[in-house]
């Protein structure tokens, strides 16, 4: 990676940024504050915990939709048997365990589970768990402070762009974490950027603690940009 690289997509992203007033744009921070005031893994009603999670009064397109989705397996998964439900994320979030032996779990429950799901109601379903971008989306809603949403398209762009070699495969989830952890790190110390971040989310409406959140919008923007940069 080269510093001036991601310093110099931080000066690109400042100016895109003052530029924007509609707060449709922010829908991100709006999910994560809605989930993070809902979240609570131990509920004796964990069902209800994840359909209040995943509410947004912004955007219902965010986690999938309502049918066909892996917001929708998992509500099925909820409705036959909620504490494996428990079971499968307690293990995911688990930080003393190997992260990469936890992602394959998790989609190795899913993939067992699915049987089950079928069974149950009548029809054959795709969960949907096996998408990285989904299970980080789990990972940096309930810790967004130590993971960052997984779109890899936009990443590859963004990794050339900062000069991270040798390109980053797809499956290397675990890299990207490690590079956005980089990016966080530098981004927090640019004042001006918190700043400008700042002023555009509203209290009563965003999550404001820390979080990767701007991350992926740093690098999701150049991933969509890098052919006319």
């Amino acid at each position: 990676m080269q510093l001036k690289e991601i310093q110099a997509s931080f000066e690109r992203y400042k100016q895109h940024l003052k530029g924007i007033d509609d707060p449709v744009y922010f829908h991100k921070w709006e999910l994560l504050k809605n989930f993070s005031e809902h979240w609570n893994l131990e509920s004796q009603n964990l069902k209800t915990v994840f359909e209040n999670c995943f509410q947004s009064m912004v955007t219902r397109s965010f986690w999938g939709g309502e049918k066909e989705s892996a917001k929708a397996f998992l509500m099925m998964m909820l409705e036959i048997d909620s504490d494996y439900v428990r079971l499968i994320f307690r293990d995911l979030l688990d930080e003393r365990k190997d992260l990469r032996l936890r992602i394959e779990r998790f989609i190795f429950h899913c993939d067992e589970y699915k049987a089950e799901v079928e069974k149950k109601f009548g029809k054959q379903v795709d969960h949907y768990q096996n998408d990285l971008s989904i299970i980080s989306f789990y990972l940096s809603f309930i810790k967004p402070e130590t993971y960052c949403i997984y779109e890899y398209a936009s990443f590859l762009n963004y990794a050339s762009l900062i000069g991270v070699s040798p390109p980053p495969q797809e499956f290397e989830i675990l890299r990207f974490f490690k590079i956005m952890k980089t990016i966080y790190s530098l981004s927090t110390k640019d004042t001006e950027l918190q700043d400008i971040i700042n002023s555009k989310l509203d209290t009563n409406m965003h999550y404001v603690e820390k979080s990767m959140l701007l991350c992926h919008d740093i690098y999701t923007f150049h991933g969509f940009k890098k052919k006319t940069l």
